[in-house]
């Protein structure tokens, strides 16, 4: 799956001054990496439900996500995993940080986006390590090839 580049993002959201005023104030870098994690993980969720949809056959499918990485502006994978069919149907997918719950479901999950120590995400994305699972470096450079030469 090719997810949104985090540069893409917006920088500014809505708030109020302390007069109460509507005014447009800075996301933080870990704010903009939570809201583009956010997206990733509805991107996910929708990218499995209508991968079930299509093949009713199947009980679990294996996802890696590919988005240009900020400081190199090279492409490289920020998430992969295998998620069950009966996973993704038992959870609850209301509330936009049900999302997040991608994280909590995925078998043999890597995603560049961790948590800190103090509970918090990371403030910076960077490529996940493609040669621990066969085939990933492979589909790596044939994304690349392709994204340069369409």
């Amino acid at each position: 799956m090719r997810q949104q580049d985090l540069d893409t993002m917006p920088t500014q959201t809505a708030g109020l001054t302390t007069s109460g005023r509507p005014t447009l104030k800075n996301l933080t870098k870990r704010d903009r990496i939570l809201w583009w994690l956010t997206a990733m993980g509805s991107n996910i969720v929708a990218t499995l439900k209508e991968g079930f949809a299509t093949a009713p056959g199947i009980e679990a499918i294996d996802l890696a996500v590919l988005t240009r990485l900020p400081d190199t502006q090279r492409l490289g994978f920020v998430a992969y995993g295998r998620w069950t069919r009966h996973a993704i149907e038992s959870t609850p997918w209301r509330e936009p940080d049900d999302a997040l719950r991608f994280l909590d479901i995925g078998q043999d999950l890597a995603c560049s986006v961790t948590t800190t120590a103090s509970g918090d995400f990371s403030s910076t994305l960077k490529p996940l390590d493609t040669t621990r699972v066969p085939g990933l470096q492979d589909l790596t450079v044939a994304a690349i090839r392709l994204w340069l030469h369409p």
